[in-house]
C-alpha cells in the first residue's frame, strides 16, 4: 500500500511474519516504526525439556556459504547440519516466505547443542500454538530431508506430455528428480510439507500414479478443531447423567441439548473429511497442452 511518496506500508496478518519481513526488508530498504506498543507481560512457564518432546524451531542461516546453494542443496545441507543437534522431524524451507528462514522440528534435543552452531545458525524457539495453520508442517522428511513423492510414467507418454508433467511438478515446489528402480519409475523431492498436499488434488495424480511417500505426522488444523468440540462433548455427557438421575428438570436443558448435538455433529464431520478419498482429476490430452520444454532430470 502505497503510504507517501516514496514511502510503502505492507500489511502483514501476523506477528512473526512482520518480524521476518523486517529483517528481509532492512538489508536493502530503510525501515522506520511507526506504529509501535508495549506487549502485554504474561507469565508463560518455560516448557520442560521432557526428553523425546518436540521442539519448534525458528532458524535463520547466517553462513553466506550456505545462502548461495540452490534450494535443493541448501536443503540437504541445513538439515545435515542441523541434525547433529537431534533428530529432525520436519524441515520447512522459507518460513513466512522469508529467504534463508527455516522451520525445524526436532525429536528430541539438549539445550547445550542448540549453541554450538552460533556460527551458522541463528535459533529461536516458539510455541507451536503461535503458528499459523498454514506454517504447521503435517508430513515428515526423509533421510535426506525432504518430503517425497514416487510416481510411475504412463505408457506411450508423448514428449509434450512429459514435458508438461515436469513443468507442473515445478510449480509446486518440486527442487529434485530422481529415477526409479525401473526405466518408468521415479520420485520427487519438495522442501515444504504443504507441497505434498497439492499433489493429491493435482491432475497427473492419477495418471502417474503418485504416491506420498513421507510419514503423515499431524493434521493440525483437526486437532484444533476438535480442542474447540471437545469441551462440548464433556457437557453433553454431564447434562444427560444430570437428566437421568432429576427427569423433572429435562425441559430445563433442553435448549443447550440443541447446541450440543450441533457440536457432536460437527465432530463426526470433521473426522469423516480425515477418511475422505483422494480426489482424482482426468489428466488433460495432449492437443490441450501448450508448453513443450526439455525435461530437466537432474538429481539432488
Amino acid at each position: 500500500t502505497v503510504h507517501g511518496e516514496g514511502e510503502t506500508i505492507l500489511l502483514v496478518g501476523h506477528v512473526l511474519e512482520c518480524v521476518a519481513y523486517s529483517d528481509c526488508i532492512r538489508k536493502e530498504f530503510t525501515l522506520e516504526k511507526r506504529h509501535t506498543w508495549q506487549p502485554k507481560p504474561i507469565n508463560i512457564p518455560r516448557p520442560d525439556h521432557i526428553p523425546g518432546r518436540e521442539r519448534h524451531f525458528w532458524v535463520k542461516v547466517k553462513c553466506p556459504e550456505l545462502n548461495c546453494l540452490s534450494a535443493a542443496h541448501k536443503q540437504y545441507s541445513v538439515y545435515h547440519q542441523l541434525s547433529m543437534l537431534g533428530k529432525v522431524l520436519q524441515l520447512e524451507h522459507q518460513l513466512f516466505g522469508a529467504e534463508d528462514n527455516y522451520l525445524v522440528v526436532f525429536s528430541n534435543t539438549e539445550e547445550s547443542k542448540t549453541l554450538s552452531l552460533g556460527q551458522q545458525f541463528c535459533l529461536l524457539e516458539i510455541w507451536p500454538n503461535s503458528l499459523p495453520d498454514f506454517y504447521t508442517p503435517t508430513y515428515g522428511v526423509d533421510n535426506w530431508g525432504f518430503y517425497s513423492v514416487s510416481g510411475k510414467f504412463p505408457t506411450n507418454l508423448s514428449d509434450k506430455t512429459r514435458n508438461k508433467f515436469a513443468e507442473d511438478m515445478k510449480q509446486v515446489g518440486a527442487v529434485g528428480f530422481r529415477s526409479g528402480e525401473t526405466e518408468d519409475t521415479f520420485s520427487l523431492h519438495f522442501v515444504n510439507s504443504r507441497c505434498l498436499e497439492q499433489i493429491s488434488r493435482c491432475a497427473q495424480h492419477t495418471s502417474f500414479k503418485l504416491t506420498i511417500l513421507s510419514n503423515l505426522v499431524r493434521k493440525a488444523s483437526f486437532d484444533k478443531k476438535l480442542r474447540k468440540l471437545i469441551p462440548a462433548v464433556l457437557k453433553y455427557k454431564e447434562m444427560k447423567l444430570a437428566e437421568n438421575s432429576n427427569p423433572n428438570q429435562v425441559n430445563k436443558f433442553d435448549a443447550e441439548n440443541e447446541d450440543l448435538k450441533v457440536g457432536e455433529k460437527k465432530i463426526k464431520e470433521v473426522g469423516k473429511q480425515l477418511k475422505e478419498a483422494e480426489i482424482k482429476i482426468n489428466p488433460k490430452t495432449d492437443g490441450e497442452l501448450s508448453h513443450n520444454k526439455d525435461v530437466d532430470k537432474k538429481d539432488i
